[in-house]
């Protein structure tokens, strides 16, 4: 990461959602609104949330099941939640509403990170967007602890920055409603 954080950013991806229950994809702001927190995975947050009491400013993506993952820690940190479209999930276009199996498989047919997928972004693209969004946010502010809400690629995607690891698809996502700091050190996958 060629950053020089003058803030402590945090990052948590969303909890569990209808949609990851269905099995589907929900990638665009038209479509996610039916999306939003299944019971275990507000059950989650709202414990997760009660680790985190003191974070300054917490950003997250406009998506249903961010926002309502971000309202838990806003709850918890009494402070406002701001909405930030760079914080939108991998736009999979034309895969948006199928099935994880078959997002899966054009995805390994296409690996290369600039691979467009039709109507919608690359994993380039996401990344570019996610990391304006971090150096922006740490040119803005100073000396704040900084909760990132987003999905399961863009929090991949800037733990791999933040660590100087090539952007790659993870074999194995990162947990839903956990939070990891944004910083170069190990963290664990579950």
């Amino acid at each position: 990461m060629n950053l020089h954080p003058k803030n402590t950013f945090h990052i948590v991806r969303h909890g569990k959602a209808k949609n990851n229950e269905l099995g589907i994809e929900s990638c665009k702001l038209e479509t996610q609104k039916a999306y939003g927190l299944i019971p275990k995975g507000r059950e989650i947050v709202s414990q997760e949330s009660q680790k985190y009491t003191d974070f300054d400013l917490i950003f997250s993506s406009p998506f249903r099941r961010t926002q309502e993952t971000a309202a838990f820690f806003a709850e918890t940190s009494n402070c406002e939640i701001i909405l930030d479209d760079r914080l939108v999930d991998l736009d999979l276009g034309d895969l948006d509403l199928k099935s994880y199996e078959t997002s899966k498989s054009v995805t390994k047919q296409h690996p290369d990170p600039d691979y467009i997928y039709p109507n919608g972004g690359s994993f380039n693209q996401s990344l570019h967007r996610l990391t304006d969004f971090v150096t922006d946010i740490n040119s803005k502010y100073e000396d704040k602890k900084i909760l990132i809400v987003s999905h399961g690629f863009p929090c991949e995607a800037l733990l791999d920055w933040a660590n100087d690891i090539p952007l790659r698809n993870w074999e194995k996502c990162m947990e839903k409603g956990k939070v990891f700091p944004l910083k170069t050190q190990p963290y664990e996958k579950s």
